[in-house]
């Protein structure tokens, strides 16, 4: 592919992805993950993931941390601390002994056939978002979504103000999103070899990976489905997902949005935290707080993940709370739970986020995650003290009323109510700038035809039920 004196080609790239992110982070899953009951290819799929995720935080803990700004040399050495980690998980686990030339062969397993038909859908699912690429793909604000790696490759850095504002703005700050932004520089590097800046060519670059987090997100849905219902199931969720056009269109190859990057790392973090509820296991829960980590650091999406988490965490401990059974699983909910705050939402959000898109430490959307910890660790601590069950349910009852109260008539409610509007407000038309011209008309009363196939022997009266959801 040439274009504008420009040579690229899209297999170098993808085998640079491979050497740098598919590679290590399938060493360490497997490692990782070796007495799991994940599958060998969905380790392999998963590693891919993880890969994904913690490459790009290495240049940036770096670059936050101790002040070393992006350069091809911290390039080289992200990978090879990836490298050296995931070998280290791989050998100390012993994963190698799984390793093992088979004495007999049989194809017509059912795992082999699950595993056939899933690689087909991703597989699939990336090649008809790939047809899209071309040199210039258009989008509204390509310079935008660019900027952010460009500011990494020729300045090393994002500054706080890099002077590209308009009137009435008077700074204007790229901070945003560097789980993303470092992962498209660290990818330049590799591909350009540490050679001179092109615009042209990071924008190729670039364009190549919403396909592939599209695929991932396909993956990881059949992931998450997989953890509670039979993996046929899973595989019907994947299929359906995946060549939905509207999905289609928001991550074709070119759409230079942060979205396609929220989808995977959402998916990232519903599987893992899904494991984490099945297994009961600590490791899912750090992951599944990576995961969520993915979701601040990489999109403006983590409002979607915490309203989930308030709404479900309470609902959860209550059933918890309220079952005759020991407390074990309430106390294993709980420091789950509490890993993933910590690592997501003090760490991720809290620290990281607030320090480096702010400048200071944020508090308000962690507070709202720790406060349903706090519920939890409130329901667990009545659990533990107070044996009798006639006490505990009136408790319960005397914490609902008093929660209710708090939320009518004191600060914390408006506090609540204040983040509630603030999420809602995302979807709403505050002033023009908030969207694109093509997005700047009411949407349609039935979604019927965005969903293509998945609608289309539905009969007339689903236009009634879409304009529900619509509306």
């Amino acid at each position: 592919m040439k274009c504008l004196l420009v040579s690229f080609d899209p297999l170098i790239l993808l085998a640079w992805i491979f050497l740098t992110c598919f590679l290590p982070g399938a060493i360490l899953s497997f490692g990782l993950f070796r007495n799991s009951r994940f599958l060998a290819f969905e380790k392999l799929l998963i590693g891919f993931g993880i890969g994904l995720i913690l490459l790009p935080m290495i240049p940036f803990l770096l670059y936050l941390l101790i002040g070393i700004k992006y350069s091809y040399g911290i390039a080289l050495l992200s990978v090879a601390v990836l490298y050296i980690v995931s070998i280290a998980f791989f050998v100390k686990n012993k994963a190698y002994e799984d390793f093992k030339i088979p004495k007999s062969v049989d194809f017509l397993t059912k795992e082999k056939a699950i595993a056939l038909l899933i690689l087909l859908i991703i597989i699939f699912s990336f090649i008809i978002r790939y047809l899209s690429y071309s040199p210039v793909f258009f989008e509204l604000d390509p310079y935008y979504y660019t900027n952010v790696a460009s500011q990494l490759l020729t300045l090393g850095e994002n500054p706080f103000n890099d002077q590209t504002a308009w009137y009435p703005d008077l700074e204007v700050s790229h901070r945003t999103i560097p789980a993303l932004s470092y992962l498209e520089a660290l990818w330049y590097s590799f591909y350009s070899g540490g050679a001179a800046y092109d615009n042209m060519l990071l924008s190729v670059i670039a364009s190549m990976y919403p396909p592939i987090m599209a695929a991932l997100s396909v993956f990881l849905l059949y992931l998450f489905i997989s953890v509670f219902y039979e993996r046929e199931w899973a595989i019907v969720a994947a299929g359906i997902a995946a060549f939905a056009p509207i999905f289609v269109y928001k991550t074709l190859a070119g759409v230079m949005e942060v979205q396609p990057y929220a989808f995977f790392a959402i998916a990232f973090f519903l599987s893992m935290y899904a494991m984490m509820l099945k297994d009961k296991s600590w490791v899912y829960a750090i992951f599944a707080g990576i995961g969520f980590m993915a979701v601040v650091l990489g999109s403006a999406s983590e409002v979607v993940v915490l309203t989930v988490l308030m709404i479900y965490i309470p609902l959860q401990a209550i059933y918890y709370y309220i079952r005759e059974e020991n407390i074990e699983e309430l106390k294993t909910f709980l420091i789950n739970n509490a890993i993933v705050f910590a690592i997501g939402g003090i760490i991720g959000s809290m620290l990281l986020r607030g320090i480096f898109y702010d400048g200071a430490i944020s508090l308000s959307r962690p507070m709202m995650f720790g406060m349903v910890i706090a519920f939890t660790a409130l329901l667990y601590a009545i659990r533990l003290k107070m044996p009798e069950r006639i006490m505990q349910r009136n408790i319960l009852i005397g914490i609902v009323l008093v929660g209710l109260l708090l939320f009518l008539f004191s600060p914390l409610g408006t506090l609540i109510k204040d983040y509630a509007a603030s999420a809602v407000g995302i979807a709403q038309y505050n002033h023009p700038l908030d969207r694109t011209i093509a997005e700047q008309k009411p949407a349609e009363q039935n979604l019927a035809g965005e969903l293509g196939f998945i609608a289309s022997t539905y009969p007339d009266p689903v236009g009634f039920v879409f304009g529900i959801f619509s509306f």
